[in-house]
């Protein structure tokens, strides 16, 4: 989103009001003030967080694979009930990672073969698990159509609510 000409740097010049999600984070997309974690999975670094902020991961049954959008990325496999065995990159628990007020979440996905239409609901990100805080993304099981329902739940300690994207193709590769 951008305003008007003219109330940018230079007369003319538009002000850009997001980051460049096209291109990989870098100087202040990656380290300011307002991102709270970045973690790009660079080769070497796979498990630093980008941001400075310290929030170091864990792998802990994934892999780390060189087919990322920018480079690396995680790569993670079937959970339970398929194999109950874990999968993921852990980072430790931070208040800072629980943000009171507004938050965007943002990750690049790209499914493989595997998430053919008998495969159940992914949990993409899970600082929730089962009480009333914090949050959760999950990409639900396919539909008769093949296409599947991301979902954003958010904790409020007392309940939870749940909000749904439309139903999209997540298709193998892409």
């Amino acid at each position: 989103l951008l305003p008007a000409a003219g109330q940018g740097e230079n007369e003319g010049d538009p002000v850009r009001l997001c980051e460049p999600w096209e291109t990989e984070y870098t100087g202040e997309d990656a380290t300011a003030d307002h991102v709270l974690a970045l973690w790009q999975f660079n080769a070497g670094a796979e498990t630093e967080d980008a941001s400075g902020n310290g929030h170091a991961l864990t792998l802990q049954g994934g892999r780390w694979s060189p087919e990322g959008r920018f480079g690396a990325c995680l790569e993670s496999f079937p959970g339970w009930p398929v194999e109950d065995e874990r999968h993921r990159a852990l980072a430790p628990d931070d208040p800072a990672l629980s943000p009171q007020g507004p938050f965007t979440l943002e990750m690049w996905i790209c499914p493989k073969p595997d998430l053919d239409e008998n495969y159940p609901d992914s949990f993409l990100l899970d600082k929730r698990y089962v009480d009333d805080n914090d949050y959760q993304v999950i990409l639900g099981r396919a539909d008769r159509q093949g296409s599947r329902v991301l979902r954003a739940t958010l904790g409020f300690g007392a309940d939870s609510s749940t909000y749904y994207a439309d139903p999209a193709q997540f298709a193998p590769g892409v």
